[in-house]
């Protein structure tokens, strides 16, 4: 689960490498988030010459934490990195590329774009 001062990787190629999250905005719980959860960043370290800068406060999408995730069908996936995706205020995401293996639980939130970018769907 993630929670207020929880430092995240990007799973995109929007720039930034390490996030800070500052508030859970749309989370099963208001204190913890879980996959498919909008977050509120800040840009820890960044590579040069890319689309976001340092200390920028922008939205994010939980794709992977460290927390069991358990399905219905009775398939249990736990994943080695709390990654996220930065996106804009209106939930489209800002790079052009997901370089990680998204989760199913995103098409729930209707983030059909961000399945789109993604080379593996689990």
């Amino acid at each position: 689960m993630i929670q207020a001062e929880t430092k995240l990787r990007t799973g995109d190629n929007s720039g930034a490498r390490r996030i800070k999250c500052f508030k859970i905005l749309k989370g099963s719980f208001f204190k913890e988030g879980a996959i498919s959860d909008n977050i509120i960043v800040s840009i820890q370290r960044i590579i040069p010459k890319k689309k976001v800068k340092k200390g920028a406060v922008m939205h994010a999408i939980i794709i992977l934490t460290l927390k069991t995730l358990y399905r219905l069908t009775g398939f249990n996936l736990k994943f080695s990195k709390n990654l996220a995706i930065i996106i804009d205020s209106s939930g489209i995401p800002i790079a052009s590329r997901v370089l990680v293996p998204v989760t199913y639980e995103l098409r729930k939130t209707k983030s059909i774009k961000i399945l789109a970018l993604s080379s593996r769907i689990f």
